[in-house]
C-alpha cells in the first residue's frame, strides 16, 4: 500500500484495476496541493481499499 504496484509483479493488476492509487501518490497529491477539496483526500484512501478488494476478490482468483 506504501507505493505503487509495479506493472511487472503482478502482471495482471492494471489489467483488472483501471485507477491505481497507493499511499505514496496520496502523500504526493496533499503536498503538492492536488487535493482541491476536502472530499479528495478520503476518496483517494477509500480507492486503495476498494483496489484492494477487487484485485483480491475469490472471482478474480478463479480467473488465474
Amino acid at each position: 500500500f506504501l507505493s505503487r504496484v509495479k506493472k511487472s509483479n503482478p502482471p495482471d493488476y492494471y489489467n483488472i484495476i483501471k485507477h491505481p492509487m497507493d499511499l505514496g501518490t496520496v502523500l504526493k497529491k496533499v503536498k503538492s496541493g492536488a487535493c482541491k477539496t476536502k472530499a479528495a483526500f478520503p476518496e483517494d484512501l477509500k480507492l486503495i481499499w476498494a483496489n484492494c478488494l477487487v484485485y483480491n476478490s475469490p472471482i478474480v482468483f478463479q480467473k488465474k
